[in-house]
Parts: structure tokens; C-alpha cells; sequence
């Protein structure tokens, strides 16, 4: 039975581009700010192809770390520059389905984006955080910059088993792998908020079949 259910942020509550082409460029603008030098980014941006979409802040963080460059310009960066990117048309999971679900269990965000980062697109988007039980945000400046410690820290406190936990996120690498490494049950969500209903539905969680279209 779920005692206890935790959803990620980004791509999950709502899912829409708002980055685009601009995520390599803030990521190569981190980096730059980070390294403050453009012969040491050259060399190191062909040994880690910062220009991939695919790169993270996380492997940002990792790359600091190995390269042995501070981060405490990093906290200065993202202040100023997070929310520069306008944003476009996203779809957002249905307010009254968070409200009810809410009211039942105790439910938790946890992402690897800043609390900053995500009280500035819940009220963007009108996802009111005051339902939920708590925010956390994956610490980057910790050795272990996974949900995994999160995911353990939320167990202790809600008193749970992990196979009375439900983790929805829709990275398999960040959400989905960190649950079921320590028994926690994993939906991935893939971009249609039918799936979460007729999870929910199916597995007697909540009723969602008036949220089904």
C-alpha cells in the first residue's frame, strides 16, 4: 500500500520546452564563469563536450569536482542568470488532482533544480507548493548529488517501508533508478498526465477517472 508519494519538478509537474537552444548556451556560460579561462575551457570542452544538450548542472558540479575548481561562483551564477530564458506553452498536471491527492498523503517535490528555480515556475505555471508537505532540492554541493539521500531522508521521516513509497519523475537517470535502487516504487513518466491518472486509478491510490480525457 502507498503511504507516501513524491513527485519531480521539471518535465514532471508540467512539461514544455521552456529552455530550448538556451540550455547549452547557460550551460557554457557556467562553465566559463566556473573555469575563467578560456584556453582551460577550450581544452576541457573537447574533453567534455559542453556543448551537448544532454549535459546537466550536475555533470557541470562533477566536472568541477574532478577538475578541482571551486563552486561558490556557481551559487552567484545561477542567482543572476536561471531565470534570463523566456518561457513558452507548457502543460501542467490538473491543480485539483495535487489538491485532493494532498489532502490524502503526505506528498513531497524533490529535484535537482534551486528552491529559487522552482518557486519562480510554480507560480509561473500556478502550482501552488503550499500543498505539498515539503520542497527539497538535490544539494550540488554534496558528494552524493543524487535523489537517492532525499529519497532516504523523506523514508525516516514519513516512518515508511520503500515498497510503501511511489516516486514519479520523468528521468530515468535522475528519478526512476535512484527509487528502485533502494526499493521504492518508480512510475516514469513520459509526458501524458493520463498516465499518472490511470496509475493512480489502477493501482487504488486515488479515484482519477474524472481527471482522465
Amino acid at each position: 500500500m502507498i503511504k507516501t508519494i513524491i513527485f519531480d519538478f521539471d518535465d514532471t509537474l508540467y512539461v514544455g520546452d521552456v529552455w530550448g537552444q538556451k540550455w547549452v548556451k547557460y550551460l557554457n556560460g557556467l562553465v566559463r564563469y566556473i573555469i575563467q579561462n578560456d584556453a582551460i575551457y577550450e581544452e576541457l570542452d573537447k574533453k567534455y563536450d559542453f556543448s551537448n544538450s544532454k549535459t546537466t548542472q550536475v555533470d557541470v558540479c562533477a566536472m568541477a569536482e574532478q577538475e578541482g575548481f571551486g563552486h561558490r561562483r556557481m551559487k552567484k551564477f545561477l542567482k543572476h542568470n536561471i531565470y534570463e530564458h523566456a518561457s513558452k506553452d507548457v502543460k501542467t498536471i490538473n491543480a485539483e488532482f495535487l489538491k485532493e491527492l494532498c489532502k490524502i498523503y503526505p506528498v513531497y517535490i524533490i529535484s535537482m533544480s534551486t528552491q529559487g528555480y522552482i518557486k519562480h515556475y510554480a507560480d509561473l505555471y500556478h502550482i501552488d507548493l503550499k500543498n505539498f508537505k515539503k520542497v527539497y532540492s538535490v544539494d550540488m554541493y554534496a558528494k552524493d548529488k543524487t535523489k537517492a539521500t532525499l529519497l532516504k531522508k523523506i523514508m525516516k521521516k514519513e516512518k515508511c517501508q520503500p515498497d510503501e513509497m511511489l516516486m514519479i519523475g520523468d528521468s530515468f537517470k535522475s528519478d526512476v533508478t535512484p527509487a528502485q535502487n533502494l526499493g521504492i516504487n518508480a512510475l516514469h513518466f513520459q509526458g501524458d498526465y493520463n498516465q499518472i491518472y490511470q496509475y493512480f486509478s489502477d493501482n487504488k491510490i486515488l479515484d482519477c477517472s474524472k481527471y482522465l480525457k
